[in-house]
């Protein structure tokens, strides 16, 4: 069975370059109008091909590739950038579960108007870090369902208004730091931020909440060790332990329709986090224990 792109209908496919994913072959379409492959369900021209270079050209043929499809609304109208939205959603939804070993992302957007699926329209897409030694997310069935899962809430507080605003801030949050290379710096601030967009923190005492997290660059002077590596190890574990936290709690509030509306409006985050220590624990359900995480 392979993925189907009918005539008169847009598609979009994001392309993980080097991400081996076991085979779905036989039920691609995991979600209405959403497949997974490997390689790409299209055959792109050859001007593509001299674009991207011939080893990015040859891990398209490889790799785990992402397809929605969509009704053409008219005929001419190759590019559906509602499609581009979706899988947006789609890869935050994987992320939010860890970061998959992969080495560079492409959007492949066009339309079946004569017969035959027709790539109109190539870009790089954002790539994304793991972070030092955290252990890589292994990308399956049970991984592409959750992503749906998550990309419908995703989707579901990204409408216009102010509601989930300090949510859809966490969220931001936590992909720009996933986009960061370097480890200590930049990535460990953005994960704060997500954090800071959950426990909304009083005005001014952010950084005494966060034991000064936000300041652990080089020099390393705010952190214990006998020696620079023994310092640099403990600031590459906190980098880590701030990533699984950040990735775990936002996964979990949209997870569950009871925290999502918690977490809706300044007004319900604040009470959420004014409630007596026991009725909070057991709203919030299971927690992640950073002790396990070396």
């Amino acid at each position: 069975m392979a993925v189907s792109i009918q005539r008169g209908e847009n598609f979009c496919c994001q392309t993980f370059g080097d991400l081996r994913a076991e085979d779905f072959s036989n039920e691609p379409e995991f979600a209405p109008r959403v497949w997974a492959s490997k390689g790409l369900p299209v055959i792109p021209g050859e001007h593509w091909e001299r674009w991207l270079g011939e080893l990015s050209f040859q891990s398209l043929r490889d790799s785990l590739v992402l397809t929605v499809t969509c009704p053409q609304p008219e005929r001419g109208h190759v590019v559906d950038e509602g499609l581009k939205r979706k899988l947006d959603y789609l890869t935050f939804g994987i992320l939010l579960q860890g970061v998959p070993r992969c080495r560079e992302s492409f959007l492949i957007s066009g339309a079946n108007e004569s017969g035959e699926a027709d790539a109109r329209q190539f870009s790089r897409a954002r790539v994304f870090y793991p972070s030092w030694k955290l252990r890589r997310l292994v990308v399956g069935r049970a991984e592409l369902d959750c992503a749906v899962r998550l990309a419908a809430s995703l989707e579901s507080i990204n409408r216009e208004g102010q509601d989930w605003r300090r949510l859809r801030r966490a969220v931001d949050s936590l992909m720009k730091g996933s986009t960061e290379p370097k480890l200590q710096d930049d990535r460990l601030h953005q994960f704060v931020r997500c954090m800071e967009g959950l426990i909304l923190p009083d005005q001014g005492s952010t950084r005494s909440q966060f034991v000064k997290v936000e300041h652990l660059h080089y020099p390393l002077s705010l952190i214990p060790g006998n020696t620079v590596k023994e310092k640099e190890d403990l600031l590459y574990r906190r980098v880590r332990q701030a990533d699984a936290l950040a990735r775990f709690a936002v996964r979990h509030v949209l997870e569950s329709e009871a925290l999502t509306e918690a977490f809706k409006t300044d007004e319900n985050i604040d009470a959420f986090w004014h409630q007596p220590d026991g009725d909070r624990v057991a709203r919030w359900g299971d927690r992640l224990d950073l002790d396990l995480i070396a």
